[in-house]
């Protein structure tokens, strides 16, 4: 499983308006099991040249791997990581 990243909102990149593959900002993201875990606000560019994607929940910001996302047939978004290991890293993180 795909955990998101400990990044906070100040140390990503700034969001940019661009969709990633088919993933647009404004969607609301969903775990496997349906809960809510937040909004779309933007990308960034992980070190290693990877995707990111900037979710904001509750005025949180955090980055989930691009790959850890899927667009279902009704335009849902989900990731593989639940929402107990989001709430877990971002509270985990240290602000900077």
């Amino acid at each position: 499983m795909t955990s998101p990243s400990a990044s906070t909102a100040d140390s990503a990149a700034t969001p940019s308006s661009a969709n990633v593959a088919s993933f647009k900002v404004g969607s609301a993201v969903k775990d496997a099991q349906g809960v809510p875990v937040g909004q779309i606000s933007g990308t960034s560019t992980g070190a290693d040249g990877s995707t990111n994607v900037i979710v904001t929940n509750g005025g949180v910001k955090f980055a989930l791997p691009g790959n850890s996302l899927s667009a279902g047939a009704d335009g849902s978004v989900s990731t593989t990581a639940t929402k107990a290991q989001i709430d877990a890293t971002v509270a985990g993180a240290k602000p900077q």
